[in-house]
């Protein structure tokens, strides 16, 4: 069984995951795939972790800072 977050992640990068908007350091802005709210969107972040208490204290602070 494969991680739906990380397949998006591969869509996007080959290209093919139509709701991406942009790269960031530690992840990925994208579009919800259902727009219950115009303008949903998600963060995917590039370290692989189940919980956000699993990053490292360095990693969330770069993820979240300005």
């Amino acid at each position: 069984m494969s991680c739906f977050i990380c397949e998006r992640i591969e869509m996007i990068k080959d290209g093919t995951n139509p709701y991406f908007v942009t790269e960031l350091e530690t992840g990925y802005v994208v579009l919800g795939d259902y727009q219950r709210y115009k303008g949903y969107t998600c963060f995917l972040s590039k370290l692989h972790v189940t919980e956000l208490h699993f990053m490292t204290k360095e990693y969330r602070i770069n993820t979240w800072k300005k």
